[in-house]
This record gives structure tokens, C-alpha cells and sequence, in this order.
């Protein structure tokens, strides 16, 4: 027994000795301060050949053999910037539609299979200061992908089809802008820093999308696509006096601008006094903070100061504003900062936290201290040797082929920065002192002068923002909704008709009395839904219960999407879990009820009802009545003149892709207790089949289960 008990506790002390040596091991291999760098290596720029051609188009040429591939990348003198202001998302449409059309040699889906198959690529896209086209290819197959990528940039036919597929693209993105919290504040506040109306705070919107046609897309290419306006590169293998030549040869002919190329738009002065905004996101569980002013451009001599202080502020897990925020308090899920330092323009010096709500004003004035503190004592020295080495660690791996130099090199001359640019940075970087990053804060950094932006839910806060003794300005991240057709004017006597009309509806299918005797109601249907050019069937039940409480189930091939809503919100389940209905979800879903005949008609008495008169709807004529009330907003609803039934209806709605105009096709109408229920439904989003279906069952004051209603 004393061997069998001694044995455990020697191993345990000689567990214990491993333990604690392999530990004071492991604490001095790790220990930062005793770990010694070897010197980053010296790197030397490649010869990179820089020609103008006759047509003033400027060409960089890398001879590289060391793979058989070939890559090519042009930069355009266009951007978002130059965007009117009814037609925002006019050049990032014309960038899309430009690869997605093609051109007459080259339509845009057989461009699509014939890069496929040799496992080439060809893109375009147009960002806010410039256009940007590339190419890839291996070297054998130069003779197919430089021809495509040379007759896109002259000649793109710009076919409707694609320009509707490119409108679909940027409602969507339209309709997802408010999803993520950063998004909301790297849009909103730089908004606020250049103005409401400046063409870097412009962003589109559905009215400007729609308003953008062919001919502005055809107009836009012709204004500014020119060869003087057009930086060339390419690096690969290949010999650079052939390339030059059939370059030459394949944009010969293509004419200039003849005109000076756009300037960037004028730069506004940074407001003194800064300011205080706030944006209230229902359904936030938490709370984000941004602050900012103008920053420099990165022809400033004091670009590298500015960066290194940045890296000092938020740059990483070891700078400040994480340190201070997040470490030493556990305030903050994420701390950072950016210098606003860029390249085409001045950018957004910034610094921007989220927390808990609770602890938003605490945070707020956190990262307002350590803001103003950079500008008021120096770095230490600690601070300043770990930035510079994280900038320098990380500068090298901008230069680890030899197309990012080449890349680099052209988009650097394209902004017109001189051509020892890049191999300067690192020396000055590493020259830089504590007083130097303090004089340039100084110089370059406001914390009198930030404008402030809160996002979040006020009612959260320990304390209100007026406790911070500022006046503040609110945000409306309100999304605009879509342009919807002129309607009449609303006359007594078409007001008047209109009830007439909807009256009639209501006594057709069944009557006042019978509609209002409904307290709950149970309708499964089956559906053939088409998304994407791919159809799957979709068993959709609903429920309605006596309490106003709402159930609705989504059976797909993949899945099950389960919703029950009331007055107060309501809970999803689905394979992400069970959660709780956004804001958003949950107004929509009350709108979908509302449209229902049986909800629509025990209330009409609420409802303005206006006659639009004869229109056709489905290929017949029906009587339309537009109707206006809470919460469906408007829809205009169609009757059959004969009997005075409803054909269907056609409101602005939502899909996956974004809002919609949405139409729905109604008939088979049969008697389901007291009242008249269509049973056969097609629907239809901007005009293309959407959905077929057919209800399967329908019960009246029946019962419900009520264990459908209950929270998992």
C-alpha cells in the first residue's frame, strides 16, 4: 500500500519540476524583450520599363520568366467622383456592365466560357477615384485574353439585360448597407467629416439607380475611357519590344480625350470645434463609436510620422486605444484607428471602438483622451521601435512579387508621386523620432476638432448623450424607399368610388360580418419558387391565431425557416438557431400579414381607397383601387368588373435581392366557411415569375395549436 501511494506522489512531484522548468522555459523563449531581430534585408526595385505610346497611353513593362503566365492591370482616370448627383452608382454600374456585356466581338457569356476553359480571367469595376481593368492568363494563351481585354475597354456594347442584372446587384447592396454596425460608421461618419453633398460622401440610393439608363452608361464610357487617360502594366513572360508592338497595334486608332483629365474634387476645411452625432439602430445590443477629421494626403512630409503614430494609437493589440480601452478596462470588443494618409486623396484620420452600451459615454471620452494625448507629450520609446518594426515588417510584403512592384510603381506615377516614393518610405520611417511624431500630431491631429458619431440605442446608455454637455445631431440611416409610379390626383369622387369599389370586394368573397367573424385561421400552400434561374419546391403554413399572434413556417429542400410574431416582436428558428426578430424582419412580416384579404378586409373602414380606373392586370381588364393604411402602406388592389373579386395585388415589397415591385396573381376562389378564398396564386418580381402555387388547406375558427407559438 505505501508502494502503491509513494508511486503517484513521486510522479507528481516529477511532473511538477518538468512543469514548472518547462514553464521558466517557455516564459524566457517568449519574453519579447529578450528576442532579437536580425535587420530587414535591403530590397531592390526591378527594372520596370515605362514607355509612352503614340496615343499618349503610358505602358509598364516587367519581363519576368520565372512562371509561363502573364498579368495585366490598366488604370482609368474615372471614378464614383465624377458621378451626377441624380445618377449615384452611374460609374460603378458602367464598370460592372462593362465585363458582364461584353463587347459585339466578344458578348459578355461567351467570354465567361471561353476564359473557363483555359483557366484565364479578364475583370473591370470602377472605384471612387479611379477605373481598374486586369487580366491573367498563361503565356500560350495571350493571343485569346489580350485581344478580349483590349475590345472591352474600347468598344463595350452595353446590352440591357446586363444593366438590369447590375441594378438587381446594387439594390441589394442598397438594402444590406444598415447589416453591419462598422459598415454604418465608415460610411456615415466620413459623410458627415466631407459633407452631405460632397462626391466622397455620395452613396446610391434606389431613386438614383433608377434613374440611370443605357445611354448614360454608353455616355459615361465615352466621356472618359481615352488612352491619354489610361495606365498600362504588365509583368510576366515575354519579350517587352513584343508586347510594346501589340499593344501599339491593338489600340491603334483609338482616339484621345483631346481634354485635360477630371481633377479631384476640392477638399472642405476641417470644422472647427468638431461635433456630436448619433444614430439609433433598433435591435442593437450594443454600442459603436467613430471620431475623425480631414486627414493628409500621402504626399504630406509628414506621411510616415502620421502612420507610425496611427500604429501607436489603434494600430494593433499593443496600441493604446486597445490597451486602454479593452485590456486594462474591458470596455471594448474591437479599438482601432486609421491615419486618413491616402494616396489619391486625403483620407479620414479616425479612431473608432464598440462597447456595451452601458459603458458607450465612458468609452467616448476614453478614446478622446488618448487622441488628445498623442498630440500633447511624447511616445515612448518602446512605443515608437515596436511601430516602426511593425511597419516595416509588414512594408516588405508589399513587395513580394514582382507585379505588386510593378503595380505599385504605375499606380503611384498615375497619382503623380515621384518615382523614389517607395523606396524612400523606409528610411524615413526608421529616422523618425518621439519629437517628430509629436510635432506632426501637432500639425495634423484636432481633438478639438473631431466630429463624433454614435451608434446604438440611447435608451442603453448609463447616461443620455446631453449629460456630455454638447449639442448632437441625429443620423436617419432610414434606407429611401424605391420611386414608385405617379398616381392621380386623390379626388373626393375618386376617393369615393374607390370605397364603393372596395366595399364590393368585401361582399363578393363573403361580406363585412363574415370577414370580422374570423378569430383564427390555419392555410398551408405549396409553392414552386424560382430564384436564380434554379426552381425548388417550398411548403409555406401559416397561422393566425385568436390572440393576434402570428406563426409562419418555410419548409425548403434544405431546410426549415420557422417565424411566429405579435404586437410586441417575436423569435426565428432556422439552422443558424433560434433568435429574436430584427426591427426590420418583424415590420415586414406585419406589412405581409396586412396585405392578406383576410386581414385587409375586416378593416377597411380604416383604409383610404382611391379609384385608379380601367388598367390591365394579367392580361385583362380590372378595376384598380389604390389603398392607403397601417402597416402595409400602399398597394393598389384589382378587381374583376364581373363579379368584383380581387384578380391580385402589386405593392413595393422585399426579396433576398432587395425591394421589388411585387405582383400577385389570385383566382380559384372556393367557399372556406363563411367567406370566399382563392386558392391558386402566381407571383411575379419586377415583372418575372417569381412563384406558383396552390393552397392545399384552409380552416376557419377551427382552433389552433398553441404549441406552435411557443419558444423553444
Amino acid at each position: 500500500m505505501r508502494r502503491n501511494l509513494l508511486c503517484p506522489l513521486v510522479l507528481l512531484a516529477i511532473v511538477a519540476v518538468c512543469a514548472g522548468t518547462a514553464l521558466a522555459a517557455e516564459e524566457e523563449l517568449w519574453d519579447r524583450s529578450k528576442l532579437e531581430y536580425p535587420p530587414l534585408p535591403e530590397f531592390d526595385l526591378p527594372d520596370v520599363e515605362r514607355i509612352v505610346l503614340s496615343n499618349q497611353m503610358v505602358l509598364y513593362l516587367l519581363e519576368d520568366d520565372e512562371f509561363p503566365v502573364i498579368r495585366g492591370r490598366a488604370l482609368i482616370r474615372v471614378g464614383s467622383m465624377l458621378d451626377p448627383v441624380d445618377k449615384v452608382g452611374l460609374a460603378e454600374m458602367t464598370g460592372t456592365v462593362l465585363r458582364t456585356g461584353g463587347s459585339e466581338t466578344y458578348p459578355g457569356d461567351e467570354i465567361d466560357r471561353s476564359l473557363e476553359n483555359i483557366g484565364a480571367s479578364v475583370e473591370f469595376g470602377i472605384g471612387e477615384t479611379n477605373g481598374s481593368g486586369s487580366f491573367w492568363c498563361l503565356s500560350e494563351n495571350l493571343d485569346d485574353v489580350l485581344p478580349i481585354f483590349a475590345d472591352l475597354l474600347r468598344n463595350p456594347t452595353f446590352p440591357e439585360e446586363k444593366i438590369e442584372l447590375a441594378k438587381v446587384s446594387v439594390r441589394r447592396e442598397i438594402a444590406g448597407r444598415n447589416d453591419e454596425p462598422m459598415d454604418i460608421l465608415f460610411r456615415e461618419l466620413p459623410k458627415i467629416i466631407w459633407g452631405g453633398e460632397h462626391p466622397y460622401a455620395l452613396h446610391p440610393e434606389y431613386a438614383t439607380v433608377e434613374a440611370i439608363t443605357r445611354d448614360d452608361l454608353v455616355g459615361f464610357h465615352a466621356e472618359h475611357f481615352h488612352p491619354d487617360r489610361m495606365y498600362l502594366t504588365i509583368v510576366g513572360d515575354f519579350s517587352a519590344k513584343k508586347m510594346k508592338d501589340r499593344i501599339e497595334r491593338l489600340f491603334a486608332g483609338w482616339t484621345t480625350s483631346g481634354d485635360p483629365p477630371p481633377e479631384q474634387p476640392p477638399i472642405p476645411s476641417i470644422e472647427p470645434g468638431g461635433g456630436l452625432a448619433y444614430a439609433e439602430k433598433e435591435g442593437m445590443t450594443n454600442t459603436w463609436i467613430a471620431m475623425g477629421h480631414i486627414g493628409l494626403k500621402a504626399d504630406s512630409p509628414d506621411y510616415a510620422a502620421i502612420n507610425v503614430l496611427t500604429e501607436i494609437l489603434g494600430g494593433g493589440f499593443s496600441s493604446r486605444l486597445f490597451n486602454e480601452v479593452r485590456t486594462k478596462r474591458g470596455l471594448a470588443y474591437a479599438a482601432g484607428s486609421s491615419s486618413g494618409t491616402s494616396v489619391p486623396r486625403p483620407g479620414i484620420f479616425l479612431a473608432y471602438a464598440g462597447t456595451r452600451s452601458d459603458s458607450a459615454l465612458v468609452v467616448l471620452d476614453l478614446m478622446r483622451r488618448e487622441v488628445e494625448k498623442v498630440t500633447r507629450e511624447p511616445v515612448t520609446d518602446e512605443e515608437l521601435q515596436r511601430a516602426k518594426d511593425g511597419i516595416l515588417n509588414s512594408y516588405v510584403f508589399q513587395f513580394a512579387s514582382k507585379p505588386q512592384i510593378a503595380n505599385r510603381m504605375a499606380y503611384l506615377d498615375f497619382f503623380g508621386y515621384p518615382e523614389d516614393f517607395t523606396a524612400r518610405y523606409p528610411e524615413q520611417v526608421k529616422q523618425l523620432t518621439a519629437d517628430d511624431l509629436l510635432a506632426a500630431a501637432q500639425r495634423h491631429i484636432h481633438p478639438e476638432d473631431l466630429q463624433m458619431l454614435v451608434l446604438g440605442n440611447e435608451e442603453d446608455f448609463a447616461d443620455p448623450l446631453s449629460s456630455l454637455g454638447m449639442e448632437y445631431e441625429s443620423v436617419d440611416l432610414t434606407i429611401p424607399e424605391p420611386p414608385g409610379a405617379e398616381v392621380a390626383e386623390a379626388t373626393p369622387e375618386a376617393l369615393a368610388h374607390g370605397k364603393e369599389l372596395l366595399h364590393r370586394a368585401v361582399e363578393a368573397t363573403g361580406g363585412t360580418e363574415a370577414w370580422s367573424s374570423i378569430e383564427n385561421m390555419a392555410m398551408q400552400t405549396k409553392l414552386s419558387v424560382t430564384m436564380q434561374g434554379q426552381t425548388m419546391p417550398v411548403t409555406v403554413e401559416s397561422i393566425w391565431a385568436s390572440d393576434g399572434d402570428s406563426y409562419v413556417s418555410q419548409k425548403l429542400p434544405f431546410g426549415e425557416m420557422v417565424m411566429v410574431f405579435g404586437e410586441e416582436g417575436g423569435w426565428k428558428k432556422g439552422m443558424q438557431g433560434i433568435e429574436d426578430l430584427t426591427p426590420e424582419e418583424l415590420a415586414e412580416l406585419k406589412k405581409n400579414q396586412a396585405r392578406e384579404l383576410a386581414h385587409l378586409f375586416d378593416g377597411i373602414e380604416s383604409v383610404e381607397a382611391q379609384a385608379l380606373g380601367t388598367q390591365t392586370f394579367a392580361d385583362t381588364e380590372s378595376e384598380a383601387v389604390l389603398l392607403r393604411g397601417e402597416p402595409f402602406e400602399t398597394l393598389t388592389l384589382f378587381l374583376d368588373p364581373g363579379s368584383g373579386r380581387p384578380v391580385g395585388m402589386r405593392y413595393r415589397g422585399k426579396s433576398m435581392m432587395g425591394p421589388v415591385e411585387t405582383t400577385e396573381i389570385l383566382g380559384d376562389y372556393r367557399p372556406i366557411g363563411p367567406v370566399q378564398v382563392p386558392h391558386s396564386i402566381e407571383i411575379l418580381h419586377d415583372g418575372e415569375p417569381f412563384a406558383t402555387g396552390q393552397v392545399e388547406m384552409v380552416t376557419i375558427n377551427e382552433g389552433v395549436d398553441e404549441s406552435k407559438f411557443v419558444r423553444p
